[in-house]
Order: C-alpha cells, then sequence, then structure tokens
C-alpha cells in the first residue's frame, strides 16, 4: 500500500508540473525599438525590447518615439504576415515634435486588434502630435471597444 502511496503522489505531482507549465503566460508590453524608418518587420523579435519573441493574443504593441517616420508617406513597420494582438496604442512621448508612424499591412496579410487601439501621446507637452498611418491592401481589423485618437496638450 504504501508503494502505491508514493507513486500516486508522484503521478499527482507530474501532473501539477505539467499542468503548470502550459497556463497562459502574463500579458506583455512590446515597445517598438528599430531606430531607423523602413521596412521594418513585426515578426522580427529583435523589433520589440522585449527582444524574446513576436507579441501575441494577449498583448500589446507599442509604438511611442523610437524609429518614428519623418512624414506620413514613410513606411517605419510591416506587419509582414497575419498577426492578432490584444491592443495596439501609437504614443509619442518626446518632449516637442511630430511623431509619424505609418505600418504597412500587405495584400493577403490582416492585423487583428482584439481589445483598444490608441493613437495618442498621453500626458504630453502642447506642441506634440502623434499620428498614425495604415498603408497598402492588407487588412486592419479592431474588434475592441476602445478606437481612441487623441493628444492631450491644452492646445491638442
Amino acid at each position: 500500500m504504501k508503494k502505491l502511496s508514493s507513486r500516486l503522489l508522484l503521478t499527482i505531482a507530474a501532473l501539477a508540473l505539467v499542468l503548470g507549465s502550459t497556463l497562459p503566460s502574463q500579458a506583455a508590453a512590446f515597445v517598438w525599438n528599430v531606430a531607423t524608418p523602413g521596412l521594418n518587420n513585426w515578426n522580427a523579435p529583435a523589433s520589440w525590447n522585449l527582444n524574446n519573441g513576436v507579441a501575441g493574443t494577449a498583448d500589446t504593441n507599442i509604438f511611442g518615439a523610437v524609429g518614428t517616420s519623418p512624414n506620413v508617406t514613410t513606411i517605419n513597420n510591416v506587419v509582414s504576415a497575419s498577426t492578432t494582438i490584444s491592443a495596439l496604442l501609437y504614443t509619442n512621448t518626446a518632449a516637442s515634435g511630430t511623431a509619424f508612424h505609418v505600418t504597412q499591412i500587405p495584400a493577403g496579410v490582416t492585423l487583428t486588434v482584439s481589445t483598444n487601439l490608441s493613437v495618442s501621446a498621453p500626458g504630453a507637452a502642447d506642441a506634440v502630435a502623434t499620428y498614425a498611418a495604415m498603408t497598402d491592401a492588407g487588412t486592419l481589423l479592431v474588434n475592441g471597444n476602445t478606437f481612441n485618437v487623441q493628444d492631450n496638450g491644452s492646445t491638442a
């Protein structure tokens, strides 16, 4: 009987270890870190601050002051494969200036945002503007409750 109890406890412990390792991980914020605008790929782990993968369905992609484009026609990031993320934030926290974030979604590719899409500069000073543009023949699908476009300075 003692042998059976030890074996049962060992089985339960192994099962708990396996189940624990398959639980979903915490959502992460992936911040764009490619300094030079261009055809920079979303699906390259080195394009994001975490540098250990790309955002998944529970994660948020954030475009801040790094790697902005000089104008609304210069692409700074490309969604090269259909992707689903939880939230997409285009922000600019620089002290002054204008930030253009131009996302290319090629034909046949869909970018799905399941909760929120926001274009804003939270807590930004006056004279800070954030712009986001989507280009090409792909699809942007936003399923969330929040589609926010705003800047927060007193002259915004």
